[in-house]
């Protein structure tokens, strides 16, 4: 911010802007503001918007015992570790963080912009498949079964100090956070969910990129785009050949389908719209693999209670 803008806020906060004399000069470019971004982050509380995040969480968790507990946890931080390496090397550029929830995990980028969070979803493709590959070649109780949620929302984000060090890596809490808890306590075992928003989000990374308005429909419309970039890569020593992700819906005629927004109300009564994802994996051997529950999968799930209740009722 320039010095007025900056006296404005110190003004506010009732405060006193400290200057820093730097041992270089940014204007022979040994310094950016970029570096120096990064680096006040670290000891700051940031506010984001338009910012996307994951919610992977394990089906059944607190029913198993302690050891299948950390097996599990264990398990999908290698598969989110996994996803991030074949992300790079299909040149998908995740700078991604993640905290644990206790029974899953919150995933985001660092990275800004339209893109990154294109990114995020492909990046979360990438997890979803590695686990789904896993969870067919595993024995025992050691791989999870998941459900998931996707959303693009505002967080705060912060460095906890660690001793007299800020860390390196960060944390995030926020409406974003708080709408991924509440939707994934209305998802179903396999279930991927994508929440209803409307963002004003930047085209690329810095303070004065150009903001676009985009919703849930329009982005999964626009990432489709991207997917043919992940044809080839190899999860779990198993090669892909395509990649296909929807929003599920009625079907229309022919071969054409809406897209159906469903609402899930919380335990405080709170009610939320949220659309079912699923994707579809093409492996070059082998069967397809399918992630998320398909529609009529849910119209069954829906039916069945709507029995239970008119019998309870009754």
């Amino acid at each position: 911010m320039d010095p007025a803008t900056l006296n404005k806020i110190a003004q506010v906060l009732e405060v006193e802007p400290i200057r820093i004399p730097l041992p270089h000069s940014m204007d022979k470019g040994n310094l950016s503001r970029h570096i120096i971004d990064d680096l006040i982050r670290r000891y700051s509380i940031s506010y984001e918007e338009g910012r996307a995040g994951i919610l992977f969480d394990i089906v059944g968790f607190s029913l198993f015992t302690p050891f299948e507990q950390i097996t599990q946890l264990n398990s999908l931080a290698y598969s989110i570790n996994s996803a991030h390496r074949r992300a790079l090397q299909q040149n998908i550029d995740v700078d991604f963080a993640h905290t644990t929830t206790g029974d899953g995990f919150y995933v985001w980028n660092r990275e800004r912009g339209i893109q990154a969070n294109t990114n995020l979803y492909h990046f979360m493709h990438l997890a979803l498949a590695d686990n789904a590959i896993s969870r067919l070649k595993s024995q025992a109780n050691t791989v999870p079964l998941l459900k998931t949620a996707f959303l693009v929302g505002s967080y705060y984000t912060m460095f906890l100090t660690e001793a007299l060090h800020p860390s390196l890596s960060n944390h995030i809490v926020g409406d974003a956070t708080i709408e991924l808890e509440r939707i994934i306590n209305g998802a179903l075992p396999g279930q991927i969910l994508v929440g209803d928003f409307e963002a004003q989000i930047p085209l690329t990374d810095g303070p004065e990129a150009e903001l676009i308005a985009i919703d849930s429909i329009r982005f999964i419309e626009q990432l489709q785009e991207g997917l043919s970039s992940l044809r080839g890569l190899e999860l779990s020593e198993e090669k892909i050949e395509s990649i296909k992700c929807d929003l599920t819906g009625e079907h229309v005629q022919g071969d054409k389908y809406n897209i159906k927004m469903r609402q899930i109300v919380d335990k405080h009564g709170f009610s939320r719209n949220v659309f079912n994802a699923k994707i579809n994996l093409h492996r070059k051997e082998g069967d397809p693999i399918f992630l998320g529950l398909q529609e009529r999968d849910l119209v069954r799930y829906e039916t069945g209670k709507a029995l239970l209740k008119g019998k309870a009722g009754g």
